[in-house]
This record gives C-alpha cells, sequence and structure tokens, in this order.
C-alpha cells in the first residue's frame, strides 16, 4: 500500500470537529486512490497508446529516414504500456499503481526523448510530445503532487542528456524555449494536481462523514424502533403480572366485538378474582399477595389458547376471552382452570399458601350488545352471583 500524503484537512466547520483525520482515514484514502488510478491507467492507457501510434505520421512526414526506426520504438513502448494494463489486474501489483502511473509517463517521455537524440536535439519539436506526457500525469494521478513533480524532473533531467549530447541541432536559445515551455506545463500540471488532490480529499472525508452520520443516523433509528416497542409493550403490560392491563385489553375487547358482528359469530367473555384474597394480604403481608397474584395470572394465561386474550382488571380480579364454544366445553374449560389454581403451591418462608377462584361469565352475542361496558358488567355481576353461593365455581349467564 502506497503512503499517499495527505493534503490540508478541509477547512469546513463541520469537518474540522467531527472528522478526525487518523491512520485509519489515511488509510482508507490512500485505497480509495490506489482504485482510481487503477481505473484511470486501465481507461488512459489504451487511448495514450493508440495516440502513440498514430504519430508515427509526423515521423514519416518530418523524418523519413527514421521512421522505421521510430514505429519499432513506439510498438515498444506500447507494448510496455499493454504490460502496465496487464498488471493493472494483478491483485498483488494493484496496491502500488501510482508508481506505475510514474512509470507509464516515463516511458513514453523516454522514447519521444530518443527520437529528440536522434534527430535535432534542442532544435527538434518533438519536446510538445513530452508536454502531452505532463497532461498525461493529470489524466492518471491527480492525487500526489510529489509523485508528479518528481516524474517530471526525471524527464526534464532526461531531456537535458539527449539535447546536449545531440549536437546537430544545438541551439541555445531553443533549448531554453523548450526548457521553459516544458517546465511551465509542468508547474501548471502540479498546480491543477495540487488543488484537485486538496478538493478530492476533502470529498472524501465530507463523503466517509457522510457515511459515519449515515451509519449513526440508522443505529439511532434501530435503538428508537426498539424503544419504540418496548414502550408500546409496557404501555400494553402490567407490571405486576406481565398480562394485558385494563386499557389495552378493553381495546381488544372492543376490536373483537366489532369483528364478531362482522363474522356474525359470538365469544365469552369470564371474569374472576382470587378467592378471601383480603385474607391473604392481611395475614401474609402484601408483598405476598402480590406472589399470589403473579402465580395465579401466569398459571390462567399458560392454560389460554394463543387468541384467548387475558388481563388484569384490577387488584386480584382478572378477565379473559375464550372463542366462540359449546356451553359445556365452555364449562369444562373454565373448571379446568379453576382445578389449575387450586392446585397451586405458593410458598412464603415456610408457609405453604393454596388459594382458589371464582369465575363469572358471559355469552357475547354481538347482535345484542352495542358497546363492550355492558358486557363486563354482566360477567362482573355474574362473579358476585357465584360469590354470594358457592365460591370456586363458574356460572355462566347467557
Amino acid at each position: 500500500m502506497i503512503k499517499t500524503e495527505a493534503p490540508p484537512a478541509p477547512r469546513f466547520p463541520m469537518f474540522a470537529k467531527k472528522t478526525v483525520i487518523g491512520p485509519e482515514l489515511l488509510a482508507a484514502y490512500a485505497r480509495h486512490v490506489n482504485q482510481l488510478i487503477l481505473f484511470r491507467i486501465r481507461i488512459t492507457l489504451p487511448i495514450g497508446a493508440c495516440l502513440y501510434l498514430l504519430f508515427n505520421y509526423v515521423d514519416y512526414n518530418i523524418y523519413p529516414e527514421q521512421t522505421i526506426l521510430f514505429l519499432k520504438l513506439r510498438i515498444l513502448v506500447v507494448f510496455i504500456l499493454a504490460l502496465i494494463v496487464g498488471l493493472s489486474f494483478v491483485k498483488k501489483a494493484a496496491d502500488h499503481f501510482i508508481w506505475f502511473a510514474d512509470l507509464s509517463i516515463a516511458v513514453m517521455a523516454a522514447g519521444i526523448i530518443f527520437m529528440i537524440y536522434k534527430t535535432d536535439g534542442a532544435l527538434s519539436h518533438y519536446y510538445e510530445g513530452i508536454n502531452l506526457t505532463f497532461w498525461g500525469l493529470i489524466c492518471m494521478n491527480s492525487f500526489s503532487m510529489r509523485h508528479n513533480a518528481w516524474t517530471g524532473i526525471f524527464i526534464l533531467f532526461l531531456y537535458e542528456i539527449a539535447a546536449l549530447m545531440n549536437r546537430t541541432g544545438w541551439d541555445f536559445a531553443s533549448f531554453v524555449l523548450a526548457n521553459c515551455f516544458m517546465a511551465s506545463t509542468l508547474l501548471l500540471a502540479c498546480l491543477m494536481n495540487k488543488f484537485y488532490s486538496a478538493q478530492h480529499f476533502s470529498g472524501f472525508v465530507a463523503n466517509e462523514q457522510l457515511k459515519e452520520n449515515e451509519k449513526e443516523l440508522e443505529e439511532i433509528n434501530v435503538k428508537l424502533v426498539r424503544l419504540y416497542h418496548e414502550a408500546d409493550q409496557l404501555s400494553k403490560t402490567d407490571d405486576l403480572t406481565k398480562i394485558y392491563n385494563r386499557r389495552h385489553f378493553i381495546d381488544i375487547l372492543e376490536r373483537r366485538l366489532d369483528l364478531a358482528k362482522r363474522l356474525k359469530t359470538f365469544f365469552y367473555l369470564v371474569i374472576f378474582d382470587i378467592d378471601y384474597f383480603k385474607d391473604i394480604n392481611d395475614t401474609h403481608g402484601h408483598s405476598t399477595g402480590d406472589k399470589v397474584i403473579f402465580e395465579v395470572a401466569q398459571t390462567v394465561q399458560k392454560l389460554l389458547r394463543p387468541d384467548s386474550f387475558i388481563g388484569r382488571y384490577g387488584g386480584d380480579e382478572f378477565i379473559f376471552i375464550i372463542d366462540q364454544a359449546e356451553k359445556a366445553s365452555l364449562i369444562a374449560r373454565v373448571e379446568s382452570i379453576g382445578e389449575a389454581v387450586k392446585n397451586l403451591s405458593i410458598h412464603t418462608g415456610k408457609t405453604e399458601i393454596k388459594v382458589s377462584a371464582s369465575f363469572g361469565a358471559v355469552k357475547v352475542d354481538p347482535q345484542k350488545f352495542e358497546d363492550v361496558q355492558p358486557i363486563i358488567d354482566i360477567a362482573d355481576q355474574a362473579l358476585l352471583d357465584v360469590k354470594k353461593h358457592v365460591r370456586g365455581k363458574v356460572l355462566l349467564i347467557e
């Protein structure tokens, strides 16, 4: 992995405060840059190679005697460029392709410099091709000014050698002009590179910050959804018994009554309470009373079917729904619940508490009821009646 120098940190307050430009961010940016350079090499080098070969017509028109030699040279350069493009598909090499970008530019420029050496030296106009390679630095690598500057200086150094060694076309003014032209192009390329890299880095940081914000927002949304469900569940559940509270059970009962009206069916509403519960509280204390209420509620809930909703109506009084059934079946089911309550063994210290429950039930014919409160009142009256005569039994009002 290359060591990409970090451009100046963006001068935007939102980044300066929130984004920490540390090793992890720089490493991610280096990987991002490598991928972009890799992509640009795969696109730019084939185009550059084709142009490099097409410029052979210049050789033919200006230096016809050198055309064959220069064509061979151009083919050799294109072959090297093809190797570089091929290496871009090798995973291990792909992490270092900023160096291959420099190499490809240097190879193309070296081929042009050899042509300068073999022709008119300082008088040759082939140096204009070197300017094109400097623009190629921007096309392929706009991320590291240091890389581009040193690559450009190396190319200028090769040009000096070629121009000075060829004395056939020596002209000091032309030599200086060519150097000024190439140096100014290189300087402009580096300045553009500096501006682009800073803007690109700022954009990368902003994008990473956006991703981080979106991730945090997603986590917050997940927490909010979870908290909403928890709060919704708490709003529906009785704290002590963990079954539905009175308000939510009445909501369920209203919906069940509407459904029965649409489907023209019926159901039963059953209310029960714990016999002599006041004596338990007075004798053993309220904490024991709470334990009894919890055990009874859990026992009854386990015996009910999923569609037989149960709720705590108040104190030691509970209420539940049983879907349409024959009268005998209903009585049998409620009596089995009463037997399960009688069989409970609730221990407090060394004392074992035995309890029982009385049940009042009403058959809910939706044609007879417009509201749920009369239904509850009738079931409650049935409970009062059964407690007046024989506790621990079931009384159904049809």
